[in-house]
C-alpha cells in the first residue's frame, strides 16, 4: 500500500470516527461509561509521585484521561479526532477536570519527548496497521520520563 492510499485510508477512517460522534453511536460501539478494568486495578495499586504527568494516546471522548485526572495525574489527551476532543473537554468540564486535550496524530505525537511520566492506551494500539506498529512504538516509546520502565515492569 503506498503513501497516499494509507493517507486516504486514514482520512476514510478519521471521518467514521468523527461521523460516529457527531451523530452520538459511537456511545453504542466503544464509548462505554467507565474505564477500563485493567486501568481501575492499576490506579489502585500504584502510587504515583506528587506531580505525574500522563498521556492517554487515541483519547477518544476523554472517559480515561478525565479518570486519571480525577485521581491525580496532570494527563494530556491526544486524538486524531477533533470532534472526539470537543466530546473530551465537555466531558472534562462537566466533571471539573483540566486535561490538556492535543490534537494529533499517535505516529507524531504532539508532545516532547521525556515529557510524561504514564502512558495509557485503551484501544488506539489495535487500529494501527500492522506496517506502522513500530512507529507506534517508536513515537511512545522516548516519551516517558526516567523511571517509567519500573512502572511498564510492574505491568508486566
Amino acid at each position: 500500500m503506498g503513501i497516499k492510499e494509507k493517507i486516504f485510508m486514514g482520512q476514510v477512517l478519521k471521518m467514521s470516527w468523527n461521523e460516529a460522534l457527531i451523530n452520538g453511536s459511537f456511545r453504542d460501539m466503544w464509548d462505554l461509561s467507565y474505564p477500563s478494568q485493567e486501568l481501575v486495578a492499576f490506579i489502585a495499586t500504584i502510587n504515583f509521585p506528587k506531580v505525574t504527568i500522563g498521556l492517554d494516546v487515541g483519547c477518544g471522548a476523554g472517559r480515561e484521561a478525565i479518570f486519571l485526572a480525577q485521581h491525580g495525574l496532570n494527563m494530556i489527551g491526544v486524538d486524531l479526532s477533533a470532534e472526539a476532543l470537543r466530546s473530551a473537554a465537555e466531558r472534562a468540564k462537566e466533571a471539573g477536570e483540566q486535561v490538556d486535550w492535543r490534537h494529533g496524530n499517535v505516529l507524531d505525537l504532539p508532545v516532547e519527548d521525556q515529557s510524561v511520566d504514564f502512558v495509557n492506551d485503551r484501544g488506539c494500539f489495535h487500529t494501527i496497521a500492522e506496517e506502522e506498529r513500530d512507529q507506534f512504538a517508536r513515537e511512545i516509546g522516548p516519551h516517558p520520563q526516567a523511571g517509567w520502565d519500573d512502572v511498564a515492569q510492574r505491568l508486566s
